[in-house]
């Protein structure tokens, strides 16, 4: 989620440079979500603007202030997210939470939150996994800058392909992938042999993507801890960088997660947001 050169409006890419990228292109550092400055940047796209939105619903959308039930009205697009998470892949959250000793609202809510940050459908990408390609992992690994923007899916394809011509292994690695958004980079951790082999699993659908995620989870054993703690700060922190506090998104997983708990069977809040006391000697 590094921030893009603000001349990126007009198209996917313009002209690349070789060598390193001027002060006003080249985010901080190559973590991701590292630029406060790009969310009052109109060029950097949709993926800003879920944060924003769900900051300006304090305090409304606090996870107490959040239907304690599904029979209550869903009171927010969020909701309705969850509703339609839980409906799509209720079952494949809930093994793979299983699997990994985590909740499953908590799965659900890095599903969630990365939907509120992907940049927006395109007709002619409808039918494709969503993505998001990150020129700051390209450049880390080539030299080479390339300035996307993140209008649309269409946009983000037409990046990662102009990429794909300069170098395949790096415009894989750098491109985030599915429902979960998991980084090429990550693919090995994920059980993949490799970033290419993970895009083309990950093409049979968000059930695949959804493995994937719990993949990534299962070996990640810092952020496995984070979700079975709901510790929203460092799950943030392992997902989108030390800037994930300008975008909000320790707040959106916390809200996230009671969105989804709210919304299944016997759901409201279940404590597990909340720190757990030490048990007595």
């Amino acid at each position: 989620m590094t921030k893009d050169n603000q001349s990126a409006r007009g198209g996917a890419f313009k002209p690349d440079a070789r060598g390193k990228p001027g002060s006003a292109s080249k985010p901080a550092s190559p973590a991701r979500a590292q630029t406060p400055a790009a969310a009052t940047d109109a060029a950097a796209g949709h993926r800003y603007l879920g944060a924003q939105a769900l900051r300006s619903m304090r305090p409304e959308a606090t996870p107490a202030a959040l239907p304690a039930a599904p029979s209550q009205p869903l009171q927010t697009e969020l909701h309705r997210q969850a509703a339609e998470l839980r409906d799509q892949h209720g079952p494949s959250l809930q093994r793979g939470a299983g699997r990994l000793g985590v909740p499953e609202s908590a799965l659900a809510a890095i599903v969630l939150t990365e939907r509120q940050y992907l940049a927006r459908p395109s007709p002619t990408t409808a039918d494709k996994m969503p993505v998001r390609f990150e020129p700051f992992v390209f450049f880390s690994q080539t030299g080479r800058w390339l300035v996307a923007t993140h209008r649309d899916q269409a946009a983000e394809y037409a990046s990662f392909d102009q990429a794909r011509g300069h170098d395949d292994l790096a415009a894989h690695r750098a491109l985030r992938m599915g429902v979960g958004q998991v980084s090429g980079q990550e693919a090995e951790i994920a059980g993949f042999p490799s970033p290419q082999a993970m895009h083309d699993a990950l093409q049979a659908g968000p059930a695949a993507q959804v493995d994937a995620l719990v993949g990534l989870v299962q070996g990640h054993d810092d952020l496995r801890a984070a979700l079975a703690n709901s510790d929203w700060t460092q799950a943030a922190l392992l997902r989108a960088g030390p800037g994930y506090g300008a975008l909000g998104y320790d707040h959106t997983l916390q809200v996230a997660a009671q969105a989804y708990r709210s919304v299944k069977p016997g759901g409201g809040d279940d404590d597990d947001d909340k720190k757990k006391k030490p048990k007595k000697p």
